[in-house]
């Protein structure tokens, strides 16, 4: 009796496993329309931004610290840390912009209008132009500190 119920309850869960009506043609995370194509292109954006946008502080602090150093150091040294400063400060204000870029995108980015307003397709392809100099402005800024602090 007792292999008997073990038959039919392996039996169903195979039946169960294999059952194959709510399965799609397309693999769940495959766009379907144009529209789910753009929305996931800038949310592929948004998420390869924000993995970088972890990076700003950190870069921010350093960059804090070595102008800090220089407005310690005699005038003469100053003096020759010029043309470093200016490229610091101007790499400052960078960061600066790409968190406020990053910052006021995520603000302005509008969910419902992503998914489900009729205008979607237009609204998509406005975002995905936005999130694309987003992150253009994130990869020029670390690329500077990059270059500003070889390791």
């Amino acid at each position: 009796m007792k292999s008997f119920l073990a038959i039919i309850l392996i039996g169903t869960l195979f039946t169960a496993c294999n059952n194959t009506e709510n399965k799609s043609s397309s693999p769940p995370d495959q766009p379907q329309t144009h529209e789910d194509s753009l929305f996931k292109d800038v949310m592929d954006g948004h998420d390869f931004a924000m993995a970088k946008m972890n990076r700003i502080p950190n870069v921010q602090k350093k960059v804090q610290s070595a102008i800090d150093s220089i407005n310690k150091m005699p005038e003469k040294l100053k003096k020759d840390a010029t043309a470093y400063r200016v490229k610091l400060d101007s790499l400052a204000e960078q960061l600066r912009y790409a968190d406020y870029s990053m910052n006021k995108w995520m603000e302005e980015f509008n969910y419902d209008t992503a998914t489900k307003s009729a205008n979607r397709g237009l609204y998509l392809e406005s975002e995905k132009k936005k999130i694309a100099a987003v992150k253009e402005v994130m990869l020029s800024s670390l690329r500077k500190a990059d270059s500003l602090f070889k390791k």
